[in-house]
Protein backbone atom coordinates (compact mmCIF):
# COMPACT_ATOMS: atom_id res chain seq x y z
CA UNK A 1 0.00 0.00 0.00
CA UNK A 2 1.24 3.29 -0.41
CA UNK A 3 0.83 5.87 2.54
CA UNK A 4 -2.34 7.76 0.49
CA UNK A 5 -4.02 4.00 0.17
CA UNK A 6 -3.17 3.53 4.13
CA UNK A 7 -4.86 6.59 4.77
CA UNK A 8 -7.93 5.62 3.23
CA UNK A 9 -8.02 2.02 4.35
CA UNK A 10 -7.73 3.64 8.05
CA UNK A 11 -10.84 5.46 7.14
CA UNK A 12 -12.66 2.72 6.76
CA UNK A 13 -11.07 0.40 9.00
CA UNK A 14 -10.57 2.49 12.00
CA UNK A 15 -14.21 4.50 12.02
CA UNK A 16 -14.19 4.55 15.77
CA UNK A 17 -11.10 6.64 16.03
CA UNK A 18 -11.32 8.70 12.77
CA UNK A 19 -14.43 10.82 11.75
CA UNK A 20 -12.82 12.93 8.63
CA UNK A 21 -10.20 12.12 5.59
CA UNK A 22 -6.88 11.36 6.46
CA UNK A 23 -4.43 12.93 4.07
CA UNK A 24 -0.83 11.79 3.28
CA UNK A 25 2.16 14.67 4.94
CA UNK A 26 5.15 12.32 5.33
CA UNK A 27 6.28 12.54 1.38
CA UNK A 28 7.03 9.10 1.71
CA UNK A 29 7.37 7.40 -1.79
CA UNK A 30 6.51 3.69 -2.65
CA UNK A 31 4.48 0.80 -1.35
CA UNK A 32 4.12 -0.54 1.64
CA UNK A 33 3.55 -4.15 3.52
CA UNK A 34 2.50 -4.44 6.92
CA UNK A 35 0.26 -5.50 9.65
CA UNK A 36 -1.31 -3.01 12.24
CA UNK A 37 -2.90 -5.11 15.01
CA UNK A 38 -5.31 -2.18 16.84
CA UNK A 39 -8.38 -2.97 19.61
CA UNK A 40 -11.60 -1.55 19.35
CA UNK A 41 -12.36 1.94 20.16
CA UNK A 42 -14.66 1.41 22.68
CA UNK A 43 -12.20 -1.20 24.40
CA UNK A 44 -9.81 1.85 24.73
CA UNK A 45 -12.07 4.65 26.10
CA UNK A 46 -12.26 5.30 30.08
CA UNK A 47 -14.18 2.44 32.06
CA UNK A 48 -13.39 -0.23 29.30
CA UNK A 49 -10.98 -2.19 31.27
CA UNK A 50 -13.41 -3.41 33.92
CA UNK A 51 -13.11 -0.15 36.09
CA UNK A 52 -16.12 1.76 36.47
CA UNK A 53 -16.36 4.81 33.71
CA UNK A 54 -15.26 8.46 35.41
CA UNK A 55 -18.42 9.52 37.26
CA UNK A 56 -19.89 7.17 37.70
CA UNK A 57 -20.26 7.14 41.47
CA UNK A 58 -16.70 5.99 41.80
CA UNK A 59 -14.15 8.04 44.30
CA UNK A 60 -11.89 10.23 42.69
CA UNK A 61 -8.86 7.31 43.20
CA UNK A 62 -10.66 4.59 41.06
CA UNK A 63 -12.57 6.91 38.39
CA UNK A 64 -8.72 7.88 37.60
CA UNK A 65 -7.56 4.62 37.13
CA UNK A 66 -9.34 1.17 35.45
CA UNK A 67 -7.97 -2.50 35.48
CA UNK A 68 -5.41 -2.89 32.82
CA UNK A 69 -6.92 -4.34 29.70
CA UNK A 70 -4.32 -4.82 27.38
CA UNK A 71 -6.37 -2.66 24.62
CA UNK A 72 -4.10 -0.68 22.27
CA UNK A 73 -5.33 2.13 20.17
CA UNK A 74 -5.12 3.17 16.72
CA UNK A 75 -3.22 6.19 17.69
CA UNK A 76 -0.32 4.28 19.54
CA UNK A 77 -0.30 0.77 16.92
CA UNK A 78 0.46 3.62 14.23
CA UNK A 79 2.85 4.90 16.32
CA UNK A 80 4.67 1.65 17.62
CA UNK A 81 4.05 -0.49 14.76
CA UNK A 82 4.82 1.81 11.58
CA UNK A 83 6.59 4.37 13.49
CA UNK A 84 4.49 7.05 11.96
CA UNK A 85 1.95 9.98 13.99
CA UNK A 86 -1.31 10.70 13.30
CA UNK A 87 -2.15 14.38 13.79
CA UNK A 88 -5.12 16.21 14.11
CA UNK A 89 -4.67 19.21 11.63
CA UNK A 90 -7.25 21.70 10.29
CA UNK A 91 -7.99 22.05 6.42
CA UNK A 92 -10.52 23.64 4.05
CA UNK A 93 -12.97 21.18 2.75
CA UNK A 94 -15.44 21.78 0.52
CA UNK A 95 -18.82 22.04 2.13
CA UNK A 96 -22.58 22.50 1.02
CA UNK A 97 -24.78 24.79 2.42
CA UNK A 98 -28.27 25.26 2.15
CA UNK A 99 -29.50 28.88 2.53
CA UNK A 100 -32.66 28.88 1.91
CA UNK A 101 -36.13 26.66 0.71
CA UNK A 102 -39.20 26.72 -0.07
CA UNK A 103 -41.90 25.49 2.56
CA UNK A 104 -43.86 23.90 -0.58
CA UNK A 105 -43.43 22.48 -4.04
CA UNK A 106 -43.22 24.73 -6.96
CA UNK A 107 -45.18 23.32 -10.14
CA UNK A 108 -42.61 22.19 -12.84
Amino acid sequence: MTMAQIGEELQRIASGYIYSSVLDATGIKGSWDFTLSFSSANLTKPGAGGGPPPGAGATSTTAATSDPNGALSLFDAVSKQLGLKLEKQRRPAPVLVIDHIEEKPTEN
